[in-house]
């Protein structure tokens, strides 16, 4: 199974860098980039110099700004990953639907400042409850929501609505796959392990 999932992350990280010799500016190729060398393998070193070789920096880009703060995020650089959120041009990225608040109540989190990371996923809950209302049926919202409300101490709610998310019949293959990971994440914050554990070799399945 690990080779198998090796195999899918060199695929794309492949297939990510071909479209990004064609169009050094393809944000969507470098965003699958980034994730494969992040999540296949680790490479946060290949992660930054693939950030580097876009002709777009964090200043210049909302999406390029969220990519570079995850990286930091994976190197535990707390302090650079909060800056890059904090800094970041406004508009919205292709990395996710969720708001930025959504990311930096993660970051604050992992930095222990209890305080503002509730603060910020109150905020994140009351943005993402308002673009689920104007867009229902996404089925990423509803899983960004989740991740708001178990950071907010409601469990039964967050559970109620990442199990949810993975059963709308508008998430594609990829995003029923992020719900799942999604779902895994609150069923452990939740406290149930086993059930945490049995979702994510469903991802492997």
């Amino acid at each position: 199974l690990v080779d198998v999932s090796l195999r899918e992350y060199a695929q794309g990280r492949d297939l990510a860098q071909a479209m990004l010799a064609r169009d050094p500016a393809d944000l969507f190729a470098l965003s699958v980039l980034v994730e494969a060398q992040l999540q296949g393998f680790g490479d946060i070193e290949g992660a930054r110099r693939s950030l580097r070789a876009l002709p777009l920096s964090p200043s210049e880009s909302a999406t390029v700004a969220m990519l570079a703060s995850r990286v930091e995020f994976w190197a535990r650089d707390f302090d650079a990953a909060r800056q890059l959120i904090e800094q970041a041009p406004p508009g919205t990225t292709l990395v996710s639907n969720a708001p930025r608040a959504l990311s930096l109540a993660q970051i604050l989190r992992a930095q222990g400042d209890a305080k503002a990371a509730r603060a910020a996923y109150a905020l994140a809950r009351n943005e993402l409850q308002a673009s689920i209302e104007a867009d229902p049926d996404n089925a990423q919202l509803h899983s960004a929501l989740a991740q708001a409300l178990a950071g907010l101490g409601e469990h039964a709610e967050a559970l109620h609505v990442a199990e949810s998310a993975v059963l709308m019949p508008s998430a594609d293959f990829g995003t029923r796959l992020q719900g799942r990971a999604v779902l895994a994440e609150v069923q452990m914050r939740a406290g149930r392990v086993d059930e945490a554990v049995q979702t994510l070799r469903g991802l492997m399945e």
